[in-house]
């Protein structure tokens, strides 16, 4: 799985777990790879693994093709929606881990709006997706979920 190093990067214990409607219960990942800073304009990226397989999982196809105004998806749980999700303060602030399937995905659409070259040959893609940088963990610093959504 692939996320954001800024969702995972103020958790204290190591503990990180994802979640989705696959998996039959939260599970535990272990950061494979990750960005050095999640700091504008950094690569802010973290690579996690299932620490024990899971079956259902279907990879996300990634093309190596991409021009502007190609449609692309932004999905994610930004807190200032998953702060009001009872089923999230439930999971994080009385430890239901259970109920972590049922928080509310959010997903939005826009296209890419610019292609350039970054450094060391890396393609950036500039889209017009709306994403927000706050992470659960910036309000409840017990241990962040990702989702393989």
């Amino acid at each position: 799985m692939i996320t954001n190093f800024h969702v995972i990067e103020n958790v204290r214990d190591g503990k990180i777990v994802v979640s989705n409607g696959t998996l039959s219960s939260p599970k535990p990942v272990r950061i494979v790879n990750r960005s050095a800073s999640s700091d504008i304009g950094s690569d802010d990226f973290a690579l996690l693994e299932l620490a024990e397989p899971a079956t259902g999982i279907v990879p996300v196809a990634l093309t190596p093709h991409s021009e502007r105004l190609t449609p692309v998806v932004a999905a994610g749980y930004p807190s200032f929606i998953i702060s009001s999700d009872q089923n999230f303060v439930a999971s994080f602030r009385g430890g239901d881990m259970s109920r972590l399937r049922n928080i509310s995905l959010a997903v939005t659409t826009g296209s890419i709006t610019a292609e350039q070259q970054g450094a060391n040959g890396i393609r950036l893609l500039a889209h017009s997706a709306t994403i927000s940088r706050a992470t659960a963990a910036d309000r409840w610093p017990i241990s962040a979920a990702a989702s393989s959504a």
